[in-house]
């Protein structure tokens, strides 16, 4: 019997939308495909944005010379169009812990499994003609890394030294690296690590040093490590803040958006937004899902009215909400009348690790929060658009149901 060699592709497909005529719904069109042979031997595509630049592909090709083995980097244009195909040699110890794109460039870091003292790989691609250069960023920590930015000519690196959240700043000109004071605190998460659009970048904290005076802890720094910025906000005693994104000072002012829910639950009860006003006093204010107007209309009439009905029978008796869902925020537009949160509300499938620990960062002493998530398998996935003004918070987009397949 022949031995069957199973194949599967992976494909893109760009889609534009036409507007419809009249009370037409618009439509969507499909104007290009990728695609390209898969075996199921093969490694997965780690899949970047790389935004007005296009897509990078990212792959172990299991090839392994002197020592190193050898990566694939795929870079397609905007019309899904192959501008480039590299291969690159890496340490073989070594497997990529993290990315990031910054216009015209995009940044890979490669680290060992082992918990050591560790050198980080970063390898930098000029995306207009391919080149390459590499650097060595030597940690002298056993660092967990969680996040990974760069911020003018200097890559910030976030994670965590024997569970306490750690900050280094490595400079791409002098190529020095050295850790920012002030982090290497007992019972402190990591929450966000994000640069802003003036070469500034900020961090959020939870402190929960002090039982009875948790707080969430926001600050902004420049390209080289100078603290300009402190704010922080108590956390009352039931709520438990599970995760966070800063914006990136598109507008003047700074928002914190991001998930809450029950101690040590890895499901939401809804969302949290909290202005950033170092000079005033600001609380967090927090929207369980059932209060939102759009959230639940992908569950139907019946159900989504018992929940919302529910919800604000348990708020008006001061009890938390109980319908809660699987959410990850992953980014925040700024728009001139406010902030749109954009989050993934699915539900798992039950034949897959629903907190997967093989994809970048995917490390935290905090098991509840995990800052990505690649999920695989046969899922149901609802994305959700929420637009979160200074005053109120409201769903204003319709629930899209989407079918997820099972991985390649």
């Amino acid at each position: 019997m022949k031995k069957q060699i199973l194949i599967s592709a992976l494909t893109f497909l760009l889609f534009t939308t036409a507007n419809g005529q009249g009370d037409q719904e618009p439509t969507l069109m499909q104007t290009a495909r990728f695609e390209k042979e898969h075996k199921f031997s093969d490694d997965d595509f780690t899949i970047i944005s790389l935004k007005e630049d296009g897509i990078a592909l990212v792959r172990s090709n299991n090839k392994y010379k002197s020592g190193s083995r050898s990566w694939e980097v795929i870079i397609l244009d905007n019309d899904l169009k192959e501008k480039h195909n590299l291969n690159l040699e890496v340490d073989q110890r070594k497997s990529l812990i993290g990315y990031e794109q910054t216009p015209g460039h995009l940044y890979l870091m490669y680290k060992p499994g082992e918990n050591l003292k560790v050198t980080l790989d970063l390898v930098s691609i000029r995306l207009s003609d391919a080149a390459i250069e590499r650097y060595e960023i030597e940690t002298e920590l056993t660092l967990q890394l969680t996040h990974f930015i760069k911020v003018a000519d200097n890559i910030i690196v976030g994670g965590y030294v024997n569970t306490e959240p750690t900050i280094l700043l490595y400079s791409l000109t002098n190529k020095n690296t050295r850790v920012l004071p002030g982090f290497l605190q007992k019972q402190t998460e990591l929450v966000d690590l994000r640069p802003n659009q003036n070469n500034t970048f900020n961090i959020i904290l939870v402190d929960r040093s002090d039982r009875d005076q948790r707080k969430l802890v926001f600050k902004t720094f420049d390209a080289t490590g100078k603290e300009l910025l402190e704010d922080s906000s108590p956390i009352e005693e039931n709520y438990f803040l599970q995760t966070g994104i800063s914006s990136a000072l598109v507008r003047e002012d700074l928002m914190v958006l991001g998930t809450w829910g029950n101690r040590n639950s890895k499901q939401s009860l809804g969302f949290y937004s909290i202005s950033v006003d170092p000079f005033n006093e600001q609380k967090l204010k927090l929207t369980a899902f059932g209060e939102l107007n759009r959230y639940l209309d992908y569950q139907n009439e019946k159900r989504a009215s018992k929940i919302k009905e529910r919800t604000q029978t348990l708020l008006k008796q001061n009890r938390l909400p109980d319908f809660t869902n699987y959410v990850m925020p992953y980014k925040i537009e700024e728009q001139p009348s406010g902030f749109i949160l954009f989050a993934e509300t699915y539900n798992p499938s039950n034949t897959v690790n629903r907190y997967p620990t093989n994809s970048p960062y995917a490390f935290t002493p905090y098991p509840y929060i995990h800052h990505f998530r690649i999920l695989s398998g046969n899922s149901i996935t609802v994305c959700i658009t929420l637009i979160t003004m200074a005053t109120e918070t409201t769903c204003a987009i319709t629930a899209m149901k989407l079918k997820r397949y099972s991985r390649l």
